[in-house]
């Protein structure tokens, strides 16, 4: 299992979509929109950017449901993943390792990017008390990362079941 577990961190990192909205994407978005819709706020008690800061980690959260359906059926990796269903072993300890290298290594970039943001003073995530809101946020990527999984393998798609994905979370976003 730790073979396939190392396996799927290097095809993630080599998966550059997933690497650009991981990586890039969460403090592009934080800082255009902490900048933009400063004038809004009164900086009295809520920023620009604490308030877009929360909202966009949220929403970064909920889009890592396309993870996981990438690693089960991507292109680059469908043949690869069907090597492994047809060797001997068991295919909970594949699907296992898989949920664990989406949930820890999306976790651990939104986690690094809120105490960065919190210890700089961009956006506060509740200064000293963060513990709670990085704790919340990790039970917040399991359940959107398994949901994807669970969703993609009933679907069996990786392009209907990303898409479908993609507008679900956009609909709750504008909700």
């Amino acid at each position: 299992m730790l073979t396939i577990m190392h396996q799927d961190i290097l095809t993630l990192l080599k998966n550059k979509p997933i690497m650009i909205y991981l990586v890039l994407y969460p403090p592009l978005l934080i800082l255009v929109t902490g900048f933009v819709f400063s004038g809004i706020f009164s900086d009295d008690v809520l920023t620009s950017y604490d308030y877009y800061g929360v909202t966009m980690m949220i929403y970064l959260s909920m889009a890592t449901v396309i993870i996981l359906p990438e690693m089960l059926f991507g292109s680059h990796v469908k043949y690869a993943n069907y090597r492994i269903i047809y060797a001997p072993i068991a295919r909970a300890k594949v699907y296992l390792s898989k949920l664990l290298v989406s949930i820890g290594f999306a976790y651990i970039i939104m986690a690094a990017y809120m105490l960065l943001f919190n210890t700089i003073g961009l956006v506060d995530f509740g200064g000293k008390n963060i513990g709670g809101l990085l704790l919340l946020d990790l039970v917040f990527v399991i359940f959107a990362i398994t949901f994807g999984g669970a969703f993609c393998v009933i679907i069996r798609n990786e392009d209907l079941s990303t898409n479908l994905l993609n507008l679900l979370i956009n609909v709750f976003a504008i909700a």
